[in-house]
């Protein structure tokens, strides 16, 4: 009986460190919209280091158009990254940032 409570006494310990290490960070766990200018023009014919150049693009991005009729081009680099550029107008990224 005595061994089985000190097993789980320990694995509470473990379980109780791990917890903590995973929320150890200095965030506050809130996400808050971030606004991402996309304030590079579109080049015809880019090179991949004028591709490198444009705006990237994450998982949960939401373009959004400041200037009605905006137009803005998404193009994927080498490494398959999706990256933007105003054709037109002007827009910007509301991106989702954890703090």
């Amino acid at each position: 009986m005595k061994t089985s409570k000190i097993v789980v006494t320990i694995g509470l310990t473990v379980l109780a460190l791990i917890m903590s290490a995973c929320t150890a960070d200095d965030t506050t766990g809130e996400y808050r919209d971030t606004k991402v200018a996309i304030n590079v023009a579109c080049i015809a014919n880019p090179t991949a280091a004028e591709i490198d150049s444009y705006v990237t693009t994450l998982t949960g991005d939401t373009i959004t158009q400041d200037e009605t009729g905006t137009t803005i081009d998404v193009i994927l680099d080498s490494n398959g990254v999706k990256k933007v550029c105003i054709d037109s107008g002007s827009a910007h990224i509301v991106r989702s940032v954890l703090y």
